[in-house]
């Protein structure tokens, strides 16, 4: 099994911890302990498999796994490969409208999360990539998409801000007192 990790962008980095690619040519079983973070998982190649309290289940193609309370095994079978993210503790929150406390002890589907069509073409960039590097670069800018819109201003601010570029920002909204 090879594993390579990448680390996000200063832009990404208060939500996600970071990117792994796990490569496998002979197969393996990996057991997972539970770890206070969500984590985002996109197949590549193969499917994979997991077993959780004596339970066996596919992995969904593109899917978000929750907190858990016990370990459990993932079954990468000859070939297969996967894309994952991981999040930091906040990091979900930012680009998902469901509570957090929805995906706990669960393994869902993007699908039920994300736009189909938005799935499709991600899968198909990820898929037809040449290098590990642009699927990471394909990564980062989906999650740049899918930032929730009311906090669009915030990420644009931040972008701006890494670029050294300063914005004046209008808004109906009353600012209140800004001498406090």
């Amino acid at each position: 099994m090879k594993i390579q990790s990448f680390f996000p962008s200063k832009l990404l980095s208060p939500y996600v911890q970071k990117y792994l690619i796990i490569k496998t040519e002979e197969g393996i079983e990996n057991q997972i302990l539970p770890a206070p973070h969500l984590v985002l998982s996109f197949q590549l190649s193969g499917s994979l498999h997991s077993i959780e309290s004596e339970y066996s289940y596919d992995l969904p193609r593109m899917g978000i796994a929750g907190f858990r309370k016990s370990a459990r095994t993932i079954i990468y079978p000859k070939k297969s490969s996967a894309l994952l993210v991981l999040l930091t503790e906040i990091g979900a929150a930012n680009f998902f409208l469901e509570p957090i406390s929805d995906f706990i002890g669960k393994t869902l589907s993007l699908e039920l999360l994300i736009p189909n069509q938005s799935l499709r073409e991600i899968e198909e960039k990820l898929f037809d990539s040449t290098s590990d590097l642009i699927r990471i670069h394909l990564i980062e800018n989906f999650l740049i998409q899918k930032f929730h819109r009311n906090n669009n201003e915030t990420l644009f601010k931040s972008v701006a801000h890494s670029f050294g570029h300063f914005f004046l920002f209008e808004s109906n909204e009353p600012h209140g007192d800004c001498t406090q």
